[in-house]
């Protein structure tokens, strides 16, 4: 998606610029010389504001709890909050779309936090396949709380971090 702000492939565009080659076609091509910077900054904008404006957009019309980082929301329910749509099905497809448009207008996003959020939200609806987590409060916090530690590893490519971010930050009011 994030190529898409530059050009497209001439015969498929969905390929990057690199799978392109020379079949690559920048939007300011074709275009008068002297207007070709001119014409590639505003497509440049216009592919970005595009970008962004459909992400706000997705996240304030079906899930607004996939907003934000996450883990300000996975800290309360891990303190013992309900919060029910928060780890929902729909807010992960919500966050996973919304962060791919999001990054791809060239935002400047942290990865740390929408991982935490995400690998929580896989977490809470595998809870629900089982019974040991559907009926117990306490162990499906556990199990959320191990998510956000896997999502942290995931962010720094480190397992121990993980961990200990989530002993440190995450799990601070979890008894």
């Amino acid at each position: 998606l994030s190529g898409l702000r530059f050009g497209r492939g001439a015969t498929n565009w969905m390929a990057g610029r690199e799978a392109c080659g020379e079949d690559w076609v920048g939007w300011a091509d074709g275009a008068d010389p002297k207007w070709h910077f001119v014409h590639g900054m505003a497509a440049y904008a216009a592919v970005s504001l595009a970008f962004a404006a459909f992400s706000a957009t997705l996240v304030w019309a079906f899930a607004l709890t996939a907003r934000g980082s996450g883990i300000p929301e996975v800290k309360t329910i891990l303190g013992g909050f309900v919060m029910n749509d928060v780890l929902e099905a729909k807010t992960l497809v919500v966050k996973l779309v919304g962060l791919a448009f999001s990054v791809s207008s060239g935002m400047s996003l942290g990865k740390e936090g929408p991982l935490v959020h995400v690998a929580c939200c896989w977490a809470n609806i595998c809870s629900r396949l089982s019974k040991r987590y559907m009926e117990n409060e306490a162990k499906r916090r556990e199990l959320i709380s191990t998510a956000a530690a896997a999502g942290v590893s995931v962010a720094f490519g480190t397992p121990l971090g993980g961990v200990l971010f989530s002993y440190e930050e995450v799990s601070t009011m979890f008894p």
